[in-house]
């Protein structure tokens, strides 16, 4: 995590997000499900000693970051994902904290994301491209 950083990247989302806020909207509510659904199959992966689905998911969660511009939590989930691949299940492990966290600041983050949004009639009408 980089202080001062933010942790979501508007304009990165704006770019790679087709529909504007309508778009991103949709895209977040997406995302509300599937990130707790994908640092739990990670967990408990890693419990089982199973490399591809931790690689998996740490590989979704890092798509997923990647659509809002979220650079330190998709740094965390290639962290997770690269020993993961090569089946390095300790390195894997050691990671998934820092992803925890990151995915938690995430959420939070797409939480304000959703309220600005929300707020701001004017970005409906807006162009994600």
């Amino acid at each position: 995590m980089n202080v001062g950083e933010p942790v979501l990247d508007l304009e990165v989302a704006r770019r790679l997000i087709p529909g504007g806020a309508k778009g991103m909207r949709s895209i977040a509510a997406l995302t509300r499900t599937d990130c707790p659904q994908r640092m739990a199959e990670a967990q408990e992966a890693c419990r089982q000693g199973e490399a591809e689905v931790v690689f998996r998911a740490a590989h979704s969660l890092k798509a997923t970051f990647g659509w809002f511009g979220a650079k330190a939590a998709a740094q965390a989930a290639r962290a997770v994902e690269s020993p993961a691949k090569q089946g390095d299940m300790d390195a894997a492990i050691a990671a998934l904290p820092a992803l925890q966290s990151e995915a938690t600041r995430f959420m939070a983050a797409l939480d304000e994301l959703e309220t600005v949004l929300a707020s701001d009639p004017a970005a409906d009408s807006e162009s994600a491209g």
